[in-house]
């Protein structure tokens, strides 16, 4: 923390040495970038295969999300997001994320308040999806490939 100001300091992460690592989602890794366990906020890129179905889920914070390359929409609505284009999600939205098929991966930068509840056919919780569990399944995946884990949740 910087004296001088009375505040904290901006963080820095090179991204490039962050990895991507696998989700319990088909056809989809993440790159988690920030997480603060205080507010639940986490921030992460998101790359999904062509033809990708990210099952159905609901929002229990608003997400900010930016498409950096591809094309993406959800199935309940009738349109699609392409490079450049920004989506506003508020809580307590529910949706099927999908990727359009053909050759290009897509590639999402995602600012992510609260948990994301991915259900089943019949409306059943199958996984809450949060800080933490990112966060999990970030330190297992380091770990796994003895890369370095680089402390996302600091402030100085």
């Amino acid at each position: 923390m910087s004296v001088e100001q009375g505040v904290f300091d901006a963080n820095y992460i090179e991204a490039s040495s962050l990895p991507f690592f696998p989700v319990p989602m088909n056809g989809t890794e993440i790159k988690l970038l920030r997480v603060n366990p205080i507010s639940g906020q986490f921030i992460l890129v998101q790359k999904s295969q062509p033809d990708a179905i990210i099952n159905i889920h609901k929002h229990y914070g608003a997400v900010i999300g930016y498409t950096q390359q591809g094309a993406w929409g959800y199935k309940e609505y009738n349109w699609v997001a392409r490079q450049g284009d920004f989506v506003f999600e508020p809580s307590g939205s529910t949706h099927t994320l999908y990727t359009p098929p053909g050759d290009e991966e897509t590639i999402i930068f995602f600012v992510i308040d609260g948990a994301l509840e991915f259900l089943d056919d019949n409306g059943k919780t199958m996984v809450m999806f949060d800080w933490k569990l990112a966060l999990d399944l970030y330190h297992n995946y380091c770990r796994a490939n003895n890369l370095e884990i680089v402390d996302l949740t600091k402030f100085e």
